[in-house]
């Protein structure tokens, strides 16, 4: 196959066993142009929420656990009545979820078994897995161009030295997250440790992760991804069928107590803003890298791309019989051509027993995280722009022959995160690190994002600062990027590498 100037450029500094090679576009796919297509009908809140199974290790050596995963294709009912090919880790969507308990290492065997058989693609479908938000060796952390050919495998090690957390693994392949993901490569990973059980929160079956996806169907229940001319859609892929958990506006039966929801924003593009249709506030307990140091009550929550937010919800206010609809007020992104009334409604809870409720939430959750903004050796500026047809960070494209940032071992830094591409928004996401939000356009931080950060949402003409240490014993090279993950495939995207300390 031939390599283009741009694989070239994009190869830089892997090691001899990456590869980077052209990769084919299909999966009933439109380019430029084309019309747009709209999802057959189906009656919201028919089928109930599917909770994503927690997969068991293989085998336990010592403290650590052993697992494998084979990212194949698999037939699934998404829309009612209706099949679709999906890719997905263990040939499901959502993958399987990894529970893990901080302090014991792990290690995940990928298998890549989207061959061109399997997919129907020339060459099949390379991969690469990223355990997003995880502080973890370069060599596992899934960059872009660590790519595992069809056949091929890949063995991943995950200290999990991490707090209690939610976290999500994905798929990060360069030029091809986009449609990657959307065909089904995402799952929860979710640490836990023994501080949190000793909080008296919801746990066991009240304790819920709702992955929220939107995407758009062909009329025979296939999945419909747009593309530009070969590539993901530059302003990014938006769907017309909002899915918890792979589900289309499902229900949940609920008792008359508190539930903890773990909220993952796994879309291509699109930007949520979630609230009750009681109108009701709902508590948030946790953000990307953990608990927040104390609980906040907000009436609607925003939430990015890559973001995650634990809330907690009491539904003991409400009489048996009531219905409370979770809802989607954000009005989209440019370039989205759904009617808004379509991805309005995202799941409904049904108030259907009384119960027992011995759960609570203190004021005090845990410790802040452990980063001084005072003692910030260096401060960086990061532009995000459009440029053409392209969008860059400090006017460049991604290239893996370029380092833009040399952070060193137990160093703390200030980011600036700037939006000078008009009206577009950005989800910044900084791989390795957790970060505190320091200000948005020099105000505070939203009330509801002052715990630990790894994704944050940088709106239009807005400059968002960041204070980050780089505590990690890893050193190598790692990649930020905006998680409009159509925008990173069109190389909004770019590298730093953590040197040792001097």
């Amino acid at each position: 196959m031939a390599v283009s100037r741009r694989d070239v450029l994009k190869i830089g500094l892997l090691g001899a066993g990456a590869v980077a090679l052209p990769i084919e576009v299909g999966i009933r796919a439109a380019s430029a142009g084309s019309p747009h297509v709209h999802s057959p009908s189906f009656d919201a809140y028919s089928r109930p929420l599917r909770v994503p199974p927690v997969l068991s290790p293989v085998r336990t050596v010592d403290n650590m656990d052993f697992y494998d995963i084979v990212q194949k294709t698999g037939r699934q009912e998404i829309l009612p009545g209706r099949t679709a090919t999906v890719w997905g880790y263990n040939g499901v969507y959502p993958g399987p979820t990894l529970a893990v308990e901080s302090g014991r290492a792990i290690v995940v065997t990928q298998h890549n078994a989207l061959t061109q058989v399997a997919t129907g693609l020339p060459g099949g479908v390379l991969t690469t897995a990223h355990p997003h938000g995880l502080d973890v060796e370069a060599r596992s952390d899934g960059h872009p161009l660590s790519l595992v050919l069809p056949g091929g495998f890949l063995e991943h090690h995950y200290p999990n030295w991490q707090p209690a957390t939610t976290l999500w693994y994905h798929d990060h392949a360069v030029d091809h997250t986009s449609r990657n993901v959307y065909m089904g490569l995402a799952g929860f990973y979710l640490i836990s440790d023994a501080h949190e059980r000793t909080l008296p929160l919801p746990r066991g079956r009240f304790d819920i992760p709702l992955l929220i996806q939107d995407k758009t169907f062909n009329a025979d229940g296939s999945l419909f991804f747009p593309t530009d001319n070969g590539l993901p859609m530059r302003q990014g892929v938006l769907g017309d069928v909002l899915l918890i958990n792979g589900t289309p506006q499902p229900f949940l039966k609920v008792e008359r107590r508190r539930y903890r929801f773990r909220l993952l924003n796994g879309s291509d593009a699109r930007f949520y803003n979630l609230r009750l249709s009681s109108g009701d506030a709902f508590t948030v307990i946790a953000t990307d890298g953990g608990l927040m140091p104390h609980p906040v009550q907000v009436a609607s929550l925003p939430m990015a791309a890559g973001e995650r937010y634990s809330i907690i919800i009491d539904f003991a206010k409400y009489r048996v019989g009531t219905s409370i609809v979770l809802q989607n007020t954000d009005t989209g992104l440019f370039g989205d051509e759904v009617d808004p009334r379509k991805v309005s409604e995202v799941m409904r809870f049904d108030v259907v027993a009384d119960a027992i409720d011995a759960s609570s939430v203190p004021f005090d959750l845990a410790p802040p995280l452990d980063v001084d903004p005072r003692a910030a050796s260096v401060t960086r500026r990061w532009e995000f722009e459009r440029e053409s047809d392209r969008w860059v960070i400090n006017g460049n494209p991604f290239d893996g022959a370029r380092i833009d940032a040399r952070p060193r071992q137990g160093s703390t830094e200030i980011w600036e995160f700037v939006n000078k591409s008009g009206g577009w928004r950005h989800p910044i996401h900084v791989h390795l690190v957790q970060y505190l939000v320091l200000d948005r356009n020099g105000a505070p931080p939203r009330s509801h994002e002052r715990g630990p950060k790894d994704t944050v949402s940088l709106g239009a003409n807005e400059t968002v600062r960041v204070a980050m240490k780089f505590s990690s014993p890893f050193t190598g090279i790692y990649v930020f990027h905006c998680h409009n993950v159509s925008h990173e495939d069109n190389m909004m995207m770019t590298q730093f590498e953590v040197m040792q300390s001097a």
